[in-house]
């Protein structure tokens, strides 16, 4: 009998990791547990990943590991540490299932919103398109296919070609209110993407419409302290300050602001892009004191957790530009 077979340590290293990796992004404790754990856990992986390669359902946990462990890195914005998780998890899935599996879509799309997430849009469309081409083809109209044409108008959405977001929007609205009903919270992603695409387009009125409707569903499902209802929080508030109503600008970020750092501590570069979020609405009501504290702040914290060459960080140096012209040039 083969020693793997003879002895399950391998089934018992991944009891180990599965019990204390993340079950929820939304609470401090799972941040800490993951932070303390999860460069073991990788090198866990890996060693189990070198002794396994016929077992099928060894792999299968093994390939559901390195996936979580990637999104888990993503969520908490490791970013250099979650490509390479998400390549091993589809080496071992691609081992089990071939090219055109199911389950081999939903990594297609993890690495395309990991891209998304570092500001690399052309290269998360190859993704996506990849993930939709295949869920498409296995599921037809499902909800993870729904999730894919969602995850592929972000992408246009973030390379402002918002036309065509609200094209893919639309079609994942379709699906999810057929598939799911208006009520659930998948359904209130997708108010939320129109609502993202609608203010791309400057049309205030219909965006912030559409992001009523997701928050309704958002506060009474998940609750005003979730990182998901942040969104919502944070995109009203943009949208607000296009209006120029500023203090209702500020009511939505600083409600952001609490879920996210209640979550992710206060160097998360989500954080980072809602300070920035803040010092805008603190200028727009020309406080330049508490706008250039805040634009400070999330300088530090996107320059340290996304870098130089991430728009958000070009966003943001555009925004003190006019900031130090407007506040000081006279």
């Amino acid at each position: 009998m083969n020693a793997v077979e003879d002895i399950d340590w391998l089934g018992t290293c991944f009891d180990l990791i599965e019990t204390y990796m993340p079950k929820r992004y939304d609470d401090e404790i799972s941040r800490v547990i993951f932070k303390s754990i999860s460069v073991h856990s990788e090198a866990v992986l890996d060693y189990c990943y070198s002794a396994i390669h016929d077992f099928n359902d060894k792999l299968r946990r093994l390939g559901e590991l390195y996936n979580l462990l990637a999104e888990s890195y993503d969520e908490y914005g490791e970013y250099n540490n979650v490509l390479n998780c998400y390549e091993k998890a589809l080496a071992v899935k691609k081992k089990l299932h071939g090219k055109r599996h199911e389950e081999i879509a939903v990594i297609y799309d993890n690495i395309g919103s990991f891209y998304v997430n570092t500001g690399q849009y052309d290269e998360a469309l190859i993704w996506h398109f990849k993930a939709k081409d295949i869920f498409e083809e296995v599921l037809g109209d499902h909800q993870d296919t729904a999730i894919s044409y969602n995850n592929i108008g972000l992408a246009y959405a973030k390379s402002s070609k918002y036309e065509t977001a609200l094209e893919w929007h639309k079609k994942a609205l379709e699906i999810d209110e057929k598939v799911l009903g208006a009520e659930h919270i998948d359904t209130a992603m997708d108010y939320n993407n129109l609502g993202l695409a609608y203010f791309g387009l400057d049309l205030h009125k219909e965006a912030l419409e559409y992001c009523y409707k997701s928050l309704k569903t958002k506060e009474a499902s998940l609750g005003e302290m979730h990182t998901n209802t942040a969104i919502t929080y944070n995109l009203i508030g943009n949208i607000y300050i296009e209006m120029q109503e500023y203090d209702l600008a500020l009511e939505f970020h600083y409600k952001a602001l609490t879920a996210q750092e209640k979550t992710f501590g206060d160097a998360h570069p989500t954080v980072g892009i809602t300070l920035s979020k803040i010092g805008a609405a603190y200028f727009g009501k020309n406080e330049n004191e508490k706008a250039i504290n805040y634009y400070l702040r999330a300088y530090a914290i996107i320059e340290t957790t996304l870098g130089n060459n991430h728009p958000e960080m070009s966003l943001l140096k555009g925004k003190m530009d006019e900031f130090y012209r407007n506040a000081f040039i006279k």
